[in-house]
Order: C-alpha cells, then sequence, then structure tokens
C-alpha cells in the first residue's frame, strides 16, 4: 500500500534558514521525496520536525488530497510501480513505457499463476524475470527497454555460457555457471518473453479507449528461431 505524506528533511537546510516542504512517498518499504513551492523555518515546525504551521498544512493537505485520489483510481495497477515511478507518475500525472516495470510485473504474475495451480507456467515465467535481471544486472528493467535490437542481442546472451547467481534452500546466494541454450531452448524462452511482454501490453493498453501507453511491438521484427523437428 503506497502512503503520502507532507515532511521536511532536517538536513536539507537551506543557507536562508528555510527548509523545502517535501511530499514523500512511501510504497513498497522505499521512499521517494517530492519537492513543494513551499518552504518553513524552524519557528514553523514541531520539536520532532513535523510541521505546525496552518497555513502550510492546509496547503500540502490539498496536495495529499490529490495524491490519494490518484492511487486509488490506480486500483491494482499500484502493484506495479515502485517508489519512483509512482512519484513521477503523481507529479506528471501521465504513465510512460519507461515507468512500466517488466521485472515487478513479471513477479506479480508468477503469483497469479501460483494462485492457480499453473506451476509449470509460473516456473517458465520465473526463468524468463531471472534472466532478464541477469541480462541486466539490475531490477528494474523499464518496457520501454524490450526492442527488436535487443531482443537479438538477448539471444546472443543466451546461447553463450555465463554465471548466474540464485538462492538456495536457505535463503543464500549461489553462483554457478550455466550452459547456453541450444534452439529449441531459446525458442521457448523467447516465447514465454513474448507472452511476458504481451500480457504487460494487454494490461496497460486500452484500444477501446484510445489509451495506447505501450505503441511498440519488438516481436515483429524479431524473427522467432524455430524449434528443432520431433521425432
Amino acid at each position: 500500500m503506497a502512503t503520502v505524506s507532507a515532511v521536511v528533511l532536517k538536513s536539507e537546510l537551506k543557507k536562508d534558514g528555510t527548509w523545502n516542504v517535501k511530499i514523500r512517498v512511501w510504497h513498497k518499504n522505499k521512499p521517494k521525496y517530492i519537492p513543494t513551492e513551499h518552504f518553513v523555518t524552524a519557528k514553523q515546525l514541531k520539536s520532532d520536525g513535523s510541521i505546525k504551521d496552518p497555513l502550510i498544512i492546509k496547503l500540502t493537505n490539498q496536495i495529499l488530497d490529490d495524491y490519494r485520489l490518484t492511487i486509488s483510481q490506480l486500483g491494482t495497477r499500484l502493484k506495479y510501480f515502485t517508489a519512483a515511478s509512482l512519484a513521477k507518475y503523481l507529479q506528471e500525472g501521465e504513465l510512460a513505457p519507461e515507468d512500466i516495470d517488466v521485472i515487478s510485473f513479471g513477479r506479480q504474475q508468477i503469483k497469479i499463476l501460483r494462485k492457480a495451480k499453473r506451476d509449470g507456467s509460473a516456473n517458465d515465467m520465473r526463468k524468463v524475470v531471472n534472466s532478464l535481471e541477469d541480462y541486466y544486472s539490475c531490477s528494474f528493467v523499464p518496457i520501454s527497454e524490450i526492442t527488436s535490437k535487443m531482443l537479438k542481442q538477448y539471444e546472443t546472451y543466451l546461447r553463450g555460457e555465463r554465471t548466474i547467481t540464485r538462492l538456495n534452500q536457505f535463503k543464500r546466494p549461489v553462483k554457478r555457471v550455466v550452459k547456453g541454450l541450444g534452439d529449441s531452448g531459446i525458442h521457448n524462452h523467447m516465447r514465454d518473453l513474448r507472452i511476458l511482454f504481451n500480457d504487460v501490453k494487454e494490461h496497460y493498453n486500452d484500444e477501446e479507449k484510445g489509451m495506447i501507453i505501450i505503441k511498440h511491438y519488438p516481436f515483429k521484427k524479431y524473427k522467432m528461431v524455430e524449434p528443432p523437428p520431433t521425432r
């Protein structure tokens, strides 16, 4: 659940003896701060650093009410936001492809598949999500990064031997070397990545309302590897 509040960061005292009042966006156990046009002095703060000036409280409450309404209107989409992307969305009022995290969305899809007892599909999705984290060395991958050029480079990466880190049964990170994928493995992996991309696109786009956030489709230019014929 996301929360917003008006705060002052005591460590950011300006030379004129004032502090900027910020809106703290707290989501997924992480904060992100949005600056406002309001400034306060020590006389306008309580001993614990919270704001006591009635006018500043009234002005910031208006901002907080607007932000809370926007957060409520996100509904189930809220779980796909990070604190940073949510703060950006609150400021700009429009979601961009750069704000949509494929990794976070994929993790949520895995939970949905597990709940539906589709463990096979959940395991396939988990492989894709983990591999994307390995490839980018990052836990935040915007949907805009998934392009036809990236898919070709990603396929080359998957075909090569690589070192990965995974948690063992004791939740401790363990490194191991894995062999590259062949045509069959590449086909299955890229097929599952395409499923994930399509799920993201279907979730955020609403063609009937003319809301097209994700406009590109990298799998149109990328040629999927055909799996070897079975006996």
